[in-house]
Order: C-alpha cells, then sequence, then structure tokens
C-alpha cells in the first residue's frame, strides 16, 4: 500500500466500550485499510517535444468550456423554440457547444 501526504482514516471510537471499532481478521488482529484520505485524478494537459533545448506544444488537451453568456444566450433560444423533452444533444454539437 502506498501512502501519500493528505491521507487520513476516520476511526470511530465508542466509550461504553472502550474500544474502537475497527475491521478485525478472524484472529481479531487489526484489518489494514485503504486511506479516506484525498482522491488524486490526473489528466493530460498538453503533447509536448523537446528538440535540442527547445520546448515545443504538439497539441493543447485541455478541455475549454464555453463562455457563459454563450451558453446562456443559445439555452434561452432553445427553450423558447422546442419544449425541454425535444432538446437533444446534437443541438450543443452544431452551436459548438
Amino acid at each position: 500500500m502506498i501512502y501519500r501526504t493528505g491521507d487520513y482514516w476516520l476511526i470511530p471510537a465508542r466509550t461504553i466500550i472502550g474500544d474502537v471499532l475497527w475491521p478485525q481478521d478472524q484472529h481479531g488482529d487489526p484489518e489494514p485499510l485503504s486511506p479516506h484520505g484525498v482522491k488524486h485524478h490526473y489528466a493530460p494537459l498538453a503533447s509536448i517535444s523537446f528538440n535540442s533545448g527547445s520546448v515545443t506544444v504538439d497539441a493543447d488537451l485541455r478541455y475549454m468550456l464555453p463562455p457563459l453568456g454563450k451558453l446562456a444566450a443559445f439555452l434561452d433560444v432553445v427553450m423558447s423554440v422546442n419544449s425541454p423533452d425535444e432538446v437533444k444533444i446534437d443541438a450543443f454539437k452544431n452551436a459548438g457547444l
């Protein structure tokens, strides 16, 4: 198991029984648990190349969201023309959203 900065475990303790509530194996020994800690997610931002000391960006891999004003104006038009049940995802793709 790999432990990282930010990992944590929640260990409930009960004063009435004078013990902690931790899963135990068949011999009564505490079982190791995975941390509840922070889940890390990673995504590529760009594809780059190194050529003779210089760096070149081959592709920008970020997902860019449209400005909220453009999205709101588009939704006003679509909702006024169609009922909400008729709005298809193709309408968003055709508008470049």
